[in-house]
């Protein structure tokens, strides 16, 4: 076997994806993580041998032995002489060719007393007779039971970052597939075949964001404090500070950044999300934030106005007299105009609460009309049911650094 002469793949720069583009790629697409050259596969094919090269190799090795083979096997210089007559049976040329070896093609060439010096382990057998070579264990076939302990899992890790050239900031958008392009299922299958339970396990100093993986871990949005911890990371993100940068946001905003999950544990309200989880970051008034057109509980940020108004004003009875400048200056315009734009129609709206809370159910083709008409009248409003994860994520690529949309 040669150790020392292994050809090299092409060195050719392959630039790695950003964290905004690896997301943006659905299931259908091949990865781009691994390129084609850097696969976990052998440098060259390896060809078996014509039976007259395997009958050349038999005699050969009749000629190797002195003495019987237990006294050959004894002397532990001869074992690297075995090694390569093994490798000419079975085709091998490179180090590479060697993760493709089981124990069986020891124990069908002469190898079971060799084997026996070594526990029984051909993978040990292989990489303590070859010591001066660098081997990633991982890439052999068959590992066995306790290979994976914490430091394996620690150094494969490493190991796969640097193939990847990604940081662990990147390492959020991993993929089965990328796994199993660089035999790492087993692993992955010792963590429930999770990655996010992986890399939290294998490296919990690390300040993970669960958000970012391709699945959050099940029930994690059920805790509100998880919910702050995302938001807290959002506003970083987004260099959210005033109210009214809060208030700006849309399920988009949400979408584009890791958060459409947590949002539909929220009735897919920014407004419910926010106040709900932050209530003490601003004195908050539920009319400011984004209004999501045809929301049942948009009857309840109605009365949070009027009520307001009311306090302005001098009570109810004066609400007529107000004009829409004086709401528009509070903030109230959009939630005033998704109730005809008045207040008389939003006195009226009131008069009906309980009809907007609990309306009666819509026949499919009512329900059809209705989302019809409203077609495309808010392109800020985002029906995350009807979008896939792979189109939520596509937002990524229209924003630069975290931009806001």
């Amino acid at each position: 076997m040669n150790t020392t002469s292994t050809p090299q793949t092409s060195t050719t720069s392959t630039t790695s994806p950003t964290p905004q583009q690896r997301v943006a790629i659905t299931s259908s697409t091949i990865s781009p993580i691994t390129p084609r050259d850097q696969l976990t596969k052998p440098l060259t094919p390896i060809k078996p041998l014509p039976l007259s090269r395997k009958r050349k190799a038999e005699e050969s090795y009749k000629e190797m032995m002195v003495g019987d083979e237990s006294q050959f096997f004894a002397n532990k210089d001869n074992h690297i002489k075995y090694m390569k007559w093994l490798a000419s049976m079975l085709g091998y040329r490179y180090q590479e060719h060697w993760y493709k070896c089981r124990r069986v093609d020891f124990a069908s060439n002469h190898g079971k007393l060799l084997l026996a010096q070594y526990g029984d382990d051909h993978i040990k057998a292989i990489t303590t007779i070859y010591a001066d070579q660098k081997w990633e264990l991982w890439r052999f076939p068959t590992i066995r039971k306790g290979f994976w302990t914490q430091e394996m899992q620690r150094e494969y890790m490493e190991w796969l970052g640097k193939r990847l050239d990604w940081d662990k900031e990147q390492w959020h958008f991993l993929t089965k597939r990328d796994f199993a392009r660089n035999s790492g299922s087993q692993l992955l299958e010792m963590h429930d075949g999770s990655i996010s339970n992986a890399l939290t396990s294998i490296f919990p100093e690390y300040s993970w964001k669960p958000w970012m993986f391709d699945k959050v871990p099940e029930d994690y949005w059920i805790h509100k404090g998880n919910a702050r911890l995302y938001l807290e990371w959002l506003a970083d993100r987004l260099k959210l500070v005033s109210a009214q940068d809060w208030y700006d946001l849309t399920q988009r905003s949400f979408g584009a950044n890791y958060g459409f999950k947590l949002l539909q544990a929220y009735n897919k309200s920014p407004w419910k999300l926010i106040t709900t989880v932050m209530p003490e970051l601003h004195s908050w008034e539920s009319w400011r934030f984004r209004v999501l057109k045809g929301k049942r509980t948009n009857i309840l940020i109605l009365e949070e106005l009027i009520n307001k108004l009311s306090e302005l004003h001098g009570g109810r009875d004066q609400l007529a007299n107000v004009s829409l400048e004086a709401i528009e200056d509070i903030g109230g315009k959009d939630m005033l105009d998704e109730f005809g734009g008045s207040i008389a129609s939003a006195m009226e709206a009131l008069t009906n609460k309980d009809k907007y809370l609990n309306p009666e159910p819509k026949t499919k083709k009512s329900s059809a009309a209705a989302s019809s008409k409203r077609g495309d009248d808010d392109d800020d409003d985002l029906d995350l049911d009807d979008i896939s994860f792979e189109d939520l994520n596509s937002f990524e690529s229209d924003m630069s650094g975290g931009i806001r949309l």
